[in-house]
């Protein structure tokens, strides 16, 4: 039977039609076709070499990120201190890359940069799915399409500057461009088999539910660290979990490298002449985030306590990261209230650009993460797992388990400035109370999105949207906000979607009654 396909009709419009970026404003009209003045292709190997440069290329950018050196990627990539590729003659670039363009334009300017060849794939389809209407007059969302595969490619040569082929990425690439299964070779990345060395700063993560992070670091114990990057612009770092959805081999989810380009950039290497392809990352179930960190640490076991402490320092960047997010889209509240999308995961325009539905719900599952691996570390101990390398008692394990806590809801602060212009203190103690009122909605005032509703009266006063829409609209969403696990992909997300109760995920209250 064949494979019934419906091409993406104009997808260099994409995303400069979703976003008005300023890299969105560079002409990458048919003028800027192949001519003597275009990119030139290096001739230098994708080799051993070039994975050690690329690898410490984007750990450099990562540890840059974390260290709150730079927040976007202009900020990392035109700073000569975090990208050493950056010569003293060339232009700052205007850049914009949400996840999934993120590993592609490094990867076209690391090229660049390096005297490389660059390919890329420049177009997908895949199968259309049932409720597929082709008389509507739009095409699939290939994000989340079943079998993709490419049906276009470009290179370094179709672009006059480096400006303008990043641009030309901006506007072609999105998560669908992972979404590959394993055979699939014609393509910019491949699966690969995991054991220490195969993770690395520059592998890519592809979450089948439509995200895409970056590898900065893997440390001894097999904890692996992401650069994350949202439609906002902003770069966030990030850790590897169950937060994040595992995809099998036929959504081509989990860990990727980058395929290396063939001399002269006319095709890509063959899944059989690449070390670490692999599909063992698939099948393993629940167990698959512990399984990558034993096969990446050679199964050294991590102590609980320094376990917990990386979760809540990840919850505390979390929040931290949060207020760029909700500021960047705080002009929105003062206009007319816009309509909420059918998903509102999976949006565009201001609702993707501003919302923050996906953020708020990896909030809440890190909490919920938070109380399950305390019950279950302390059931262990108690029960005298060997697998859990702790050497005192449950009491003792609790004990560092509320210190650590106690200090973290105290210490990690931040600010947010209110509708009023008011500068709003908020520990994580106030997140950990308000976690199911922080409104994702990028058209509610910032006290909405910061949980001042209904508890808050003395900060609430200043909100700017207070008319029954905007009342109304909280109210409805209130299901919304309670959600944890964020719903298969492309899911509607009508108003109602979600649970009327929310699961307990007070970590607070769960470790009062431990002993």
């Amino acid at each position: 039977m064949l494979r019934q396909t419906f091409r993406l009709l104009g997808p260099t419009l994409f995303a400069c039609a979703l976003l008005a970026t300023p890299a969105c404003t560079e002409d990458v009209s048919s003028t800027d076709t192949a001519n003597e003045s275009n990119l030139s292709m290096g001739n230098k190997p994708w080799d051993a070499a070039a994975d050690r440069e690329w690898s410490s290329f984007i750990g450099a950018i990562g540890e840059a990120r974390a260290a709150g050196r730079c927040t976007t990627l202009n900020q990392c990539i035109n700073d000569k201190t975090v990208n050493t590729y950056k010569a003293d003659g060339d232009p700052d670039l205007n850049l914009f890359a949400d996840c999934s363009k993120l590993p592609m334009e490094l990867r076209a300017y690391f090229a660049m940069k390096t005297g490389r060849p660059f390919r890329y794939v420049s177009e997908v389809v895949g199968d259309a799915p049932a409720s597929f209407n082709p008389d509507a007059g739009a095409a699939p969302d290939y994000r989340y399409t079943k079998g993709n595969h490419p049906i276009a490619w470009n290179t370094a040569k179709t672009a006059s500057t480096l400006g303008s082929l990043m641009t030309r990425i901006t506007s072609l690439y999105h998560s669908g461009f992972y979404r590959m299964a394993p055979d699939v070779e014609d393509i910019d990345t491949y699966p690969i088999d995991i054991r220490p060395g195969t993770v690395r700063p520059g592998t890519i993560y592809y979450d089948p539910n439509g995200h895409v992070l970056l590898v900065y670091r893997v440390e001894a114990d097999g904890t692996v660290r992401f650069i994350d990057s949202h439609p906002d612009n902003s770069l966030t770092n990030t850790l590897f979990d169950s937060r994040l959805g595992m995809g099998s081999a036929a959504t081509g989810g989990g860990f990727k490298n980058l395929r290396p380009i063939t001399s002269g950039g006319a095709g890509y290497t063959p899944n059989a002449q690449l070390a670490d392809y692999g599909t063992t990352q698939y099948g393993h179930g629940s167990g698959y985030y512990e399984w990558v960190r034993s096969q990446l640490s050679g199964g050294q076991a991590v102590k609980p306590d320094v376990k917990f402490g990386q979760m809540v320092d990840q919850l505390c960047v979390d929040a931290k990261s949060r207020v760029a997010a909700v500021d960047a889209g705080v002009h929105l509240s003062s206009g007319a209230i816009g309509d909420m999308p059918p998903n509102i995961y999976g949006a565009d325009g201001d609702w993707e650009a501003f919302s923050t539905p996906g953020r708020d719900v990896k909030l809440r599952a890190s909490f919920r993460n938070i109380a399950q691996y305390v019950t279950t570390s302390v059931a262990a101990v108690k029960s005298k797992d060997p697998s859990v390398a702790w050497d005192g008692t449950s009491q003792t394990l609790v004990a560092r388990y509320k210190s650590v806590w106690s200090q973290s809801l105290a210490s990690c602060g931040f600010d947010y400035t209110g509708s009023g212009g008011a500068s709003v203190s908020l520990t994580l103690a106030d997140v950990e109370k308000r976690i199911y009122d922080l409104s994702f909605d990028p058209y509610a005032c910032v006290e909405m999105r910061w949980g001042a509703y209904p508890g808050t009266p003395s900060e609430q006063a200043a909100c700017n949207a207070k008319d029954a829409d905007h009342m109304q609209r909280f109210a409805n969403e209130r299901t919304m906000r309670n959600v944890i696990d964020r719903p298969a992909a492309g899911t509607d997300t009508p108003i109602g979607f979600g649970p009327a109760t929310p699961q307990d995920i007070d970590v607070s209250a769960l470790l009062s009654r431990m002993q």
